[in-house]
C-alpha cells in the first residue's frame, strides 16, 4: 500500500495548505494519521511506514504551526496547540530516530527539518507577541494577574525557538540572541537577580558572541551593551576593554543614529564619547523625576559650591581642632589586610583619631540621617550617596591624595548599585573611572576592591537605608584612616562635604526642585551634633 504518500489525505491536505485552509488542511492530515495508527500492529510494517508516519506528524506540527502565528493574541488557543505540538514533536522524534535515522532516500528527512524551522519561526512570533501584550498592558512581575502571560513566558517561547534552529541546523540568528539576551536583561532589571546574568554571560560565552563576524553595528553594539552590563554588576576586570570597543565602534557611527534605543540604553551603562578628564565637571548629575519615578541627567555647573557660598545661609559651622594628637604608624601587617579587602574595609588596630574628628564623623552620619528618616525611597538614597561619590571624584576633599579620592569615589558608586541597581550615574562611572584612570582603577578593580554584593530577598525592607548608613560609616572610615596625622584636614574635608551637599540639595540637583530647607535642615543637623559632647550611634 502507498501507506500516505499520494495518497488523497496527503494531496487534499497539501492543496488545502497552499490555498491557506489550515484548518481543513489540518483534518486531512489528522485523518492520515489516523488511518495510518490502524496499521501500526500489522505484522508487515516497514521502512516506508515509519517514512509515512514521521512525514504525516511533521505536516501535523507545521500546520499547527502556522495556526499559533495566525491565533497568538489568543493566549488559550496558542496553549492548546503547543500541548499537541509537543507530544507530536515527541512522537515524530522516536519513530525518526529509532527506524530513519541512518537511512538513505528518506522523504521524511527534509520534512522535519522544515517543522523545525517553522517552530522556531512560530515561538519567536509567540515571544514578540506576550511581550506586546505586556507593554501595551503595562504589565510586569509585580501585577500579573492568574492566566495571564508572563516575562518567564516570552524568555521560554524564546529559548524554544533558538532550540528549533540549532534542530532544524541552522546558525542561530544573531537577531534571535539579541532577543533573548534583552528579555533576560529586562528581568534582570525587574528582579535584579544575578542568576539572570549569570545565565546571559553563559549564553553569549557558549555561542562566543563577542568574537563572530558581524556586519551591523548596532548588533555589535547591542551584544556589547549586555557584556558591560555583566562586567559592571558583577565586577569582571574585561570592562575597560569592552568600553574601548563600544568606543570605536561608536565613533564609526553616523550621528542620526543617537537616539536609537540601542545606544540610549548603552549610555545608561558608560559615557560613549570618552573625554578629556579636565571637562569631567560638565557631567550631569541624576535628577529624579517625580512625576515618572524614574531618573534623568541634568547639567552641572561648571562652578562647584564653595563651601562659605552665601546660598548656604548663615550657619556657621564648629570649628575644627588644630592640634594633632601623635600616632603610631600602621603596622606593615595591616596595610597588607586593608589593601586585599578593599578601601572600604574597617582597618581594626588603628590608633583612636582625635574627639573632634569622630565628633565630626558621627555630626556627618547623623545629620544625613536626619534628611532620611522618613525616606523610603530607594533612588532618593542613591542618589545622595552618588552626590558623596562625586564630591571624592571631583577632587573637593581636603589632604587626600587623588588615587586615594579616585578609589574612594569607585567603591562608593558601587555602593550606590546596592542600594539602586539600575542607577545610571554609578553605573556610567563605574565604567567610565577605569577609562581615565586604567593603571590605578584595574588593578584595584582586580586586587583591591570590596566585591558588589546585591541585596539578599529575605533582607528586611530598611536594608537600603542600612546600606547607606554602612556606606557612610566606611567614607568617614577611611577619611579617618587617611588622614589620622592630619586630622584638621579630615574635619575640613568633611565641614566641606556637607557643605557640598547642601548646596547641591538646594539647587534640586537630585530632586524635583530646589530644596533649600533640606539643606537647612542638613547643616543644622550637623551643627547641633558637633556641639555635643558624647556621640552615640544613631543606629542604637
Amino acid at each position: 500500500m502507498g501507506f500516505y504518500f499520494n495518497t488523497p489525505d496527503q494531496i487534499n491536505g497539501d492543496k488545502a495548505y497552499n490555498e491557506g485552509k489550515f484548518d481543513e488542511a489540518l483534518t486531512y492530515y489528522s485523518h492520515a494519521l489516523e488511518t495510518l495508527l490502524r496499521h501500526a500492529a500489522s505484522s508487515d510494517q516497514h521502512l516506508q511506514y515509519y517514512d509515512a508516519i514521521a512525514h504525516v506528524f511533521a505536516d501535523i506540527i507545521i500546520t499547527k504551526s502556522v495556526l499559533i502565528r495566525i491565533n497568538a493574541r489568543d493566549f488559550t488557543k496558542v496553549a492548546m496547540y503547543w500541548r499537541e505540538i509537543l507530544s507530536m514533536i515527541q512522537e515524530m522524534e522516536v519513530v525518526y530516530n529509532q527506524n530513519l535515522k541512518d537511512r538513505k532516500h528518506i522523504y521524511s528527512r527534509e520534512v522535519i527539518i522544515k517543522a523545525y524551522s517553522m517552530l522556531a519561526v512560530t515561538c519567536e512570533k509567540v515571544s514578540d507577541k506576550i511581550m506586546d501584550y505586556l507593554d501595551d498592558s503595562g504589565t510586569t512581575s509585580k501585577n500579573i494577574l492568574v492566566n495571564q502571560p508572563t516575562l518567564s513566558d516570552a524568555i521560554q517561547w524564546m529559548q524554544n525557538a533558538i532550540i528549533y534552529q540549532i534542530k532544524s541546523g541552522q546558525s542561530i540568528k544573531i537577531d534571535s540572541s539579541c532577543g533573548y539576551l534583552n528579555l533576560l536583561e529586562r528581568q534582570f532589571k525587574e528582579t535584579n537577580d544575578e542568576q539572570t546574568l549569570a545565565l546571559m554571560s553563559a549564553y553569549m560565552a557558549e555561542h562566543r558572541l563577542l568574537e563572530q563576524v558581524i556586519e551591523d553595528p548596532m548588533q555589535k553594539l547591542e551584544l556589547l551593551s549586555y557584556a558591560i552590563r555583566i562586567a559592571i554588576v558583577t565586577k569582571q576586570d574585561n570592562l575597560a576593554v569592552l568600553t574601548t570597543t563600544c568606543h570605536e565602534i561608536y565613533q564609526s557611527l553616523p550621528r542620526e543614529n543617537d537616539d536609537n534605543p540601542i545606544l540610549q540604553d548603552l549610555s545608561t551603562l558608560i559615557e560613549l564619547e570618552p573625554r578629556n578628564p579636565s571637562l569631567e565637571d560638565q557631567h550631569g548629575i541624576e535628577k529624579l523625576e517625580e512625576e515618572e519615578g524614574i531618573l534623568s541627567p541634568t547639567e552641572m555647573s561648571l562652578e562647584t559650591p564653595h563651601p562659605d557660598d552665601e546660598n548656604l545661609g548663615q550657619i556657621e559651622l564648629h570649628p575644627s581642632t588644630t592640634s594633632p594628637i601623635p600616632t603610631a604608624p600602621m603596622p606593615n601587617e595591616q596595610v597588607a589586610r586593608a589593601s586585599q579587602q578593599g578601601m572600604f574595609a574597617i582597618t581594626k588596630g588603628i590608633p583612636s583619631a582625635p574627639d573632634t574628628l569622630e565628633n565630626h564623623s558621627h555630626a556627618f552620619i547623623t545629620a544625613l540621617d536626619r534628611i532620611t528618616k522618613r525616606s523610603g525611597d530607594t533612588k532618593y538614597l542613591a542618589n545622595l550617596l552618588s552626590l558623596v561619590a562625586d564630591f571624592f571624584k571631583d577632587y573637593q576633599s581636603s589632604g587626600i591624595p587623588k588615587k586615594n579620592c579616585i578609589l574612594i569615589a569607585f567603591d562608593a558608586y558601587q555602593q550606590v548599585l546596592r542600594i539602586y541597581p539600575e542607577h545610571r550615574r554609578a553605573m556610567q562611572q563605574l565604567g567610565h573611572l577605569p577609562q581615565l584612570h586604567p593603571q590605578l582603577v584595574i588593578p584595584y578593580q582586580q586586587f583591591g576592591s570590596t566585591p558588589l554584593n546585591h541585596r539578599d530577598p529575605r533582607m528586611k525592607v530598611m536594608e537600603p537605608k542600612s546600606f547607606f548608613i554602612e556606606a557612610l560609616e566606611e567614607i568617614t572610615t577611611q577619611v579617618e584612616t587617611l588622614l589620622i596625622h592630619s586630622p584638621q584636614d579630615a574635619t575640613t574635608t568633611l565641614d566641606r562635604l556637607i557643605h557640598y551637599l547642601g548646596a547641591k540639595l538646594a539647587e534640586g540637583v537630585i530632586t524635583h526642585r530646589p530644596y533649600p530647607e533640606i539643606r537647612d535642615k542638613l547643616v543644622m543637623a550637623y551643627q547641633e551634633e558637633l556641639n555635643k559632647k558624647s556621640p552615640s550611634s544613631i543606629l542604637s
